[in-house]
């Protein structure tokens, strides 16, 4: 007999439920925006817009290839990119064009450099969420000693000098190392 379970908190408030679903829909469209662009110029055929149907189409082929993402393309597209109300069809390049970072990048090859980075990163948030054993948001230099030492023995032979690593890796020479510092030094070593 199948069992349903529902989980609530009080703590998340709807609001903030969806700036969370926002934030992360936004992180897989900039992590994929080069292959959406192409996805959607193969099937706009010139033209500077797609039907609705072509926009799930490349969607569900760009970011659900390898099992990424799957969802519901066609119920979030309203929401997420609407039609031109007098053709009733998704200006891509407009659409693709409001996904930016913070950082902007002119340069091509840096542009291509930021998408790895997000699309990496969420690799990169499952490795610090496993070195950050009491999940405070920071790992001590306790937690990257004995994630180092998991990944030496999982490669067989002492690969990382977990003192002097974490003394690279902690940027503000606070004793612990953030989320941000983390990512920060797979961007700034070029690790991709």
């Amino acid at each position: 007999m199948p069992m349903v379970i529902q989980y609530s908190t009080d703590e998340v408030s709807e609001l903030d439920l969806l700036r969370h679903n926002q934030r992360s829909l936004s992180q897989l469209v900039m992590g994929h925006k080069e292959l959406l662009w192409q996805g959607f110029k193969a099937k706009a055929e010139g033209e500077p817009h797609i039907s609705p149907e072509d926009w799930v189409a490349v969607m569900e082929t760009e970011i659900c290839a390898g099992n990424l993402a799957h969802l519901p393309w066609a119920v979030i597209q309203p929401a997420l990119a609407p039609c031109d109300s007098e053709s009733n069809m998704i200006h891509f390049g407009s659409w693709l064009n409001g996904f930016r970072s913070r950082i902007e990048a002119t340069d091509p090859n840096t542009q291509m450099q930021m998408q790895v980075l997000y699309h990496n990163h969420q690799q990169l948030l499952a490795i610090f969420r496993k070195f950050d054993v009491d999940q405070d948001g920071f790992i001590d230099a306790k937690e990257f000693a004995a994630g180092c030492e998991l990944f030496n023995r999982t490669l067989g032979h002492d690969i990382f000098d977990s003192k002097e690593l974490f003394d690279v890796m902690d940027l503000d020479k606070d004793g612990a190392i953030s989320l941000n510092e983390f990512c920060e030094c797979f961007r700034i070593c070029g690790i991709d």
